[in-house]
């Protein structure tokens, strides 16, 4: 089946960007079954140069952005239903996957992870666990969020429950359109995005694997920041 790989980014160092980007795009999957495309909110005008010269290798790489705009565009959320909305609508695949700017997929990630999706129609959703290349020693402030992946979604997958963690994510383009796309009222969208398809009656699964490989914080502000944002939009899911 058709799949979309898609790259949401917006100001991130553009060799931590494209790092990602060559990932996806030498998948191991029919290149005439995918495509790879980078979503770039913060409308660099040299991520859009270098994706233009990686298109001369990798035809099936393409560049998108909204361009620099006022008043509310949904960050990340928004970029994501301007794809699905948007983007796609005169060509649409029938799944995608999500990687964000700094999180490298493996070659084979599709290989362990479409199957799933495959073979259980009611799964409309699958997560994989977040691995990390730069964690400190000892993870002193949990960044590996060990107890998430193997405790609590471990568990939620048993119940076919699993909690979308965003990068990572692979899922049936079709039901994210028909449950309105990521919503746009949570700082937390992919957590906010599980808890409506599990109130339509999906399925979501998680898969253990190390599968990506990304980049937790580098400074406790950087920490402090991201775990300010999460913890917020798990109080708005309320």
């Amino acid at each position: 089946p058709q799949v979309d790989i898609l790259v949401p980014c917006c100001g991130e160092p553009v060799d931590v960007i494209l790092d990602t980007v060559r990932a996806a795009c030498t998948m191991d999957y029919p290149v005439s079954s995918f495509r790879v495309r980078v979503l770039d909110d913060g409308a660099s005008t040299e991520l859009e140069t270098a994706v233009a010269a990686l298109r001369t290798e990798w035809p099936h790489l393409f560049y998108h952005t909204r361009g620099r705009q006022s008043g509310k565009v949904f960050a990340k959320a928004g970029i994501m239903n301007y794809a699905l909305f948007t983007l796609q609508e005169k060509a649409p695949p029938a799944f995608c996957a999500i990687f964000d700017a700094d999180s490298i997929p493996m070659p084979h990630f599709l290989r362990p992870t479409l199957p799933h999706l495959l073979q259980t129609p009611e799964a409309v959703l699958l997560t994989t666990r977040q691995y990390f290349y730069n964690l400190p020693s000892g993870d002193p402030l949990s960044q590996s969020r060990l107890h998430i992946y193997t405790c609590e979604n471990a568990e939620l997958d048993r119940r076919g429950l699993a909690q979308d963690a965003g990068s990572g994510a692979l899922f049936r383009r079709q039901a994210i359109i028909d449950s309105g796309g990521y919503p746009t009222y949570s700082f937390s969208e992919d957590w906010q995005l599980s808890l409506v398809l599990k109130g339509l009656g999906h399925r979501t699964i998680q898969v253990q694997q190390p599968l990506q490989f990304g980049l937790v914080p580098t400074s406790l502000d950087g920490h402090i920041a991201q775990r300010n944002r999460w913890h917020i939009g798990h109080s708005q899911q309320l």
